[in-house]
C-alpha cells in the first residue's frame, strides 16, 4: 500500500514538474520573452511546492481502491483534497490572488461537472444502445 501510494505521488510529482515548466515556457514564448531573471532560491522554492502538491494530490487517488465507499464520496474527499492543496500552494507561491484563484475554482469545477455529465450520458446512451440491439435480435429471431 505504502509503495502504492509513493509510486502515484512519484509520478504526480514528475507530471506536475513538467506541467509546470511546460506552462512557463509556453507563456515566454508567447510573450515573446527571450531573456528573464530569476533566483535560485525562487526556483527551488517553486519546485518543491509544486512538486509536493503534485504528489500529495496524486497519492490521493489511493482513496478510490477503498471498496466500502460510494465513487461520488470518493471523488469529492479527492476534489476537496486537490483544491485545499492547490489553494494553500498557489497562495503561499503568490501565483493568482483570491479573486483569480475562485474564478479558476469555479471554472474547474464547472469543467468537472461538465465531464461528468456527459459521462453520464454517454453512458445512458450505451445502455440504450445495447437494450435496442437486444430487442432488434430477438425481433430477428422470431422472423427467422
Amino acid at each position: 500500500m505504502i509503495k502504492i501510494i509513493f509510486k502515484k505521488g512519484l509520478v504526480g510529482a514528475i507530471l506536475s514538474l513538467v506541467a509546470i515548466i511546460s506552462m512557463m515556457l509556453g507563456v515566454l514564448v508567447m510573450a515573446g520573452i527571450n531573456q528573464i531573471t530569476i533566483q535560485i532560491s525562487e526556483i527551488i522554492k517553486y519546485t518543491f511546492i509544486i512538486m509536493g502538491a503534485g504528489f500529495i494530490i496524486s497519492s490521493s487517488t489511493i482513496i478510490f481502491s477503498v471498496k466500502n465507499m460510494s465513487l461520488l464520496a470518493k471523488g469529492v474527499i479527492h476534489l476537496i483534497i486537490t483544491l485545499l492543496i492547490l489553494k494553500g500552494s498557489i497562495m503561499y507561491l503568490g501565483i493568482l490572488n483570491e479573486d483569480y484563484l475562485l474564478q479558476a475554482i469555479f471554472i474547474s469545477l464547472y469543467i468537472i461537472v461538465s465531464a461528468i455529465c456527459l459521462t453520464f450520458i454517454i453512458s445512458e446512451n450505451k445502455t440504450d444502445v445495447k437494450m435496442i440491439n437486444e430487442r432488434l435480435k430477438v425481433i430477428q429471431k422470431i422472423k427467422d
